[in-house]
């Protein structure tokens, strides 16, 4: 064994320019890939933040007007503004729940399907 250790210890291995350029290529994919995917992963977070973003700011704006304005989003159809009374509730037949309950139940006897959805 002693006779080998001059042989090996003696011993260079020239490697082709090519092999080292592979090795150095596939190094630098793996680090291009590791790059992409921060970019990927940092770029969907700050899409993300964006539509949260937009969406509380519409809400925020959307919940601040009606509490300002009520009579925003109510329009008719020459586009003027609309005043809305208030009900005061009434003994009339119109506000009676029990009423309108019987009635529902007349109309059903008559009418099964009535208020049903036509498929």
């Amino acid at each position: 064994m002693e006779d080998l250790k001059p042989l090996y210890d003696d011993h260079v291995v020239d490697v082709p320019r090519r092999v080292w350029n592979q090795i150095e290529s596939k190094l630098t994919e793996k680090k291009q890939e590791r790059k992409y995917f921060r970019l990927r992963a940092i770029s969907a977070v700050a899409a993300c933040f964006i539509v949260a973003s937009v969406l509380s700011l519409m809400k925020l704006g959307f919940t601040q007007r009606s509490q300002a304005n009520p009579t925003l989003f109510a329009t008719n159809e020459a586009y003027k503004s609309i005043l809305f009374e208030d009900l005061a509730e009434a003994e009339e037949p119109l506000y009676d729940y029990q009423q309108v309950f019987q009635l529902r139940e007349a109309i059903l006897e008559t009418d099964p399907n009535f208020g049903k959805r036509v498929k």
